[in-house]
């Protein structure tokens, strides 16, 4: 709808502004975002739990489907052997 539009629209200027203010104009709000889904799925309570299941990464992104998730979440395979130790 137009109120969404305009939400997101103000959003990304400000994000704009903000990577410019920076200097990282290279940057991008999907950058941001791939970054957060990366870090919220390796992210680990004391005890060893995960914090979030996918199924809670797939809610606060907004995604409908574990896929999507799985094509953001490029886990670095140095992160996935240290797992296996």
């Amino acid at each position: 709808d137009d109120q969404t539009k305009v939400a997101t629209s103000r959003l990304s200027a400000r994000f704009r502004v903000l990577f410019d203010y920076t200097k990282v104009s290279n940057m991008t709000e999907h950058d941001l975002r791939h970054e957060a889904t990366c870090r919220w799925v390796l992210m680990r309570q004391p005890s060893g739990g995960w914090v979030f299941s996918d199924v809670e990464i797939c809610r606060i992104m907004g995604w409908s489907s574990t896929v999507m998730m799985l094509t953001y979440a490029s886990l670095r395979g140095e992160d996935l052997a240290a797992r296996l130790l």
